[in-house]
């Protein structure tokens, strides 16, 4: 998706925020699944 540069910076700096990637590795880390949330 094309964004401009100040939006770009924010997803930049939200995406490599400590606490975001501590969330980001632990999601991965996870087994388990949701049937519901499933795609058919």
């Amino acid at each position: 998706m094309a964004v401009d540069d100040v939006a770009r910076a924010y997803i930049d700096a939200v995406l490599n925020h400590p606490a975001m990637r501590e969330w980001y590795e632990a999601a991965l880390a996870e087994a388990w699944i949701v049937p519901s949330d499933e795609v058919d």
